[in-house]
Parts: structure tokens; sequence; C-alpha cells
């Protein structure tokens, strides 16, 4: 017999096994929430939920039971269910393919024809597949100049003059 055991402290979102059921490795179990990250908790080896310690909402401080397990043979595929898929990746996952060469073709046509390549390019050749991975793509430097922001320059004459009030 396993008992799976929180890692740390958090709460539990959802629950989506039950006594008796029948799970193979890989299997989400459980789902744990923290500061609005979600944190699945998967069966890693096949077998069979004995006891659930936990219900959606609890509070969980870290080494608490969340599950019984019982390791055993089972003819269970992991399946994942068109409903079970987050909404939030998916439109994660649609915003990064935006950012692919292949997403802008124009973009990388008129590289190509100034003797260039793109930055994702030499990327590909600077690292091996898988090894790199790139952070904060979706983040845009804020670039705040009279001629790019018109209301910049009046929002700084405004704090100039509340600045001179002030004194």
């Amino acid at each position: 017999m396993t008992i799976i055991k929180a890692e740390n402290a958090a709460i539990v979102s959802q629950v989506h096994v039950e006594v008796g059921a029948r799970v193979s490795a890989g299997t989400v179990l459980i789902v744990t929430e923290l500061m609005k990250m979600h944190h699945d908790i998967c069966a890693k080896e096949s077998g069979i939920i004995t006891a659930i310690h936990v219900a959606p909402g609890d509070e969980l401080r870290g080494d608490e039971p969340l599950l019984t397990f019982e390791p055993a043979e089972v003819d269970v595929a992991v399946l994942q269910d068109a409903h079970d898929v987050r909404a939030d990746f998916t439109e994660f996952e649609a915003r990064m393919a935006l950012l692919s060469d292949e997403a802008r073709p124009e973009a990388v046509e008129k590289r190509h024809a100034q003797g260039m390549r793109t930055a994702r390019e030499n990327i590909d050749d600077l690292f091996d597949t898988g090894s790199f991975t790139e952070y904060g793509a979706l983040a845009v430097a804020a670039k705040r100049s009279s001629a790019r922001c018109p209301s910049y320059k009046n929002e700084r004459r405004a704090m100039a003059s509340s600045v001179a009030l002030a004194q």
C-alpha cells in the first residue's frame, strides 16, 4: 500500500478519482493550486485507489496524506478527455504559435531578402533540439517616448507640475 502525500502547501482544486478506481501510471489523480498555479499529482505506477483523504477546497500544509493507493496491474490506458484540456494552456499554446517563424512568413521572407536570418533560425543552429527554453517570449518591452506615445509627454508635464506644486 502506498500513501501519496502533499508535496507542499496548497489548496486541493480537483479530485479526479474515486475509491476503487483503477488507474494507470501517469493518470492525474488530484490537482492542487497555490498562487493561481495548478499542480497535477499523478500516479507513479498502475494501481487501485483504496482511500481518498482530501476533498476540493481543503487546505494543505505539506506532507498530509492525499490518497491511499494499492499498486496493481490494470488494463486502463491513460486517457485525456477533450474537456480535461485546460483552456488557459490552449490559449497559451495558440499565442506561442504566433511567435514562430511559420506564423510570420512575410517577416521571414523580408529578412531573407536582406540576406539575414531570423533569431529563431540562429537559436536552432546554436542549441541542440529541446535544450533551449525561451522565457518571456510574450513580454513586450515598454518604449515610452513622446514620438511613440504622445500621452507620455503630457504625463511628464503633469508629474512635473505636481512636483512643483508640492514644493
